[in-house]
């Protein structure tokens, strides 16, 4: 049998397979896919991406690389050394392959036709672990030399490794969650509340009034103040519900067969919760295309 008969048979079962559990269910609506290309003609291309990767990235990289392991990898040149160049790869390779979703991830009965990918997360996994375990090896020979005092996140885990009996792989998936979630969210968020306040002028002139009042002209705004900036926590809060950074959040799994809303979700699916679309709902938001930060002072929400 050549390998055409096999691609075509294996593509008939999938889309077989498909009909059959449409059929069988009443799933959520949504876009009607195409074959084998599912909804990617409905996804539109990222535009004007330049002044964010090449400044609130940097920014946002610096800042959770230094909670996460008290270095910058970035000086104030804006050069980066070495370790961060490979940081950096390693973050880029990781997003690369989390987004490439082969036809194994929706049929695992399959994983075996797509050795390459197997073979590409193991090489992924490696090269991470290898540079975060060399730089627990600095944190590890500093903490000696400095009676073993907590300064960043890592210490902090290092710290409680055998307290809570942590492995040397759960730590590295500690710190790895905490970089990846919150590196792009970041930038992500800062670009969004800018460009608003760049819309609308008359919400950036009270955040300007209200830092005036707050921090003056002496000092620099510190994390203690911003307890004392309710109008800056509203422009972030609606930065949030009108631009989240992940619109579908997180995948999650459910593991039983449930009705919501009158929906059939069936055990094992992969269910989104699309909070772009909860965020702008007019049945819950006044005006919810304004950008409005009074609103979480007016009303009770959160």
């Amino acid at each position: 049998m050549s390998w055409f008969l096999i691609a075509a048979a294996t593509i008939a079962a999938v889309v077989s397979y498909k009909l059959i559990q449409r059929l069988r269910f009443k799933f959520p609506p949504g876009p009607r896919p195409k074959p084998i290309v599912g909804n990617l003609n409905d996804i539109k291309p990222v535009r004007f991406r330049c002044y964010y990767e090449k400044y609130l990235g940097a920014v946002a990289f610096n800042n959770i690389t230094r909670l996460a392991f008290g270095k910058r990898f970035v000086n104030a040149e804006g050069v980066m050394d070495e370790q961060g160049l490979e940081f950096k790869a390693i973050v880029s390779n990781g997003l690369k392959l989390g987004a490439s979703l082969s036809i194994a991830e929706h049929i695992p009965w399959l994983r075996w036709m797509f050795p390459a990918d197997e073979k590409a997360f193991a090489k992924h996994g490696a090269r991470r672990d290898l540079l975060t375990r060399a730089i627990m090896e600095e944190h590890t020979l500093a903490r000696q030399k400095s009676s073993g005092a907590k300064q960043h996140f890592v210490d902090a885990l290092l710290t409680l490794k055998d307290q809570y009996d942590l492995s040397e792989d759960t730590i590295i998936g500690l710190l790895w969650d905490m970089i990846t979630a919150g590196m792009d969210t970041t930038a992500i968020t800062a670009e969004w509340g800018m460009a608003e306040m760049i819309k609308n002028p008359r919400v950036q002139q009270k955040v300007q009034e209200e830092f005036d009042r707050v921090i003056g002209l002496a000092r620099v705004l510190t994390e203690p103040d911003f307890s004392r900036l309710p109008y800056l926590q509203c422009v972030v809060k609606e930065s949030f519900r009108l631009h989240p950074p992940t619109p579908l959040m997180l995948p999650h799994r459910s593991n039983a067969d449930v009705k919501i809303g009158g929906y059939d979700i069936p055990k094992g699916s992969n269910v989104h919760v699309n909070v772009w679309a909860v965020a702008r709902d007019p049945s819950v938001w006044e005006n919810p295309l304004e950008f409005r930060p009074e609103r979480f002072l007016e009303e009770d929400v959160d």
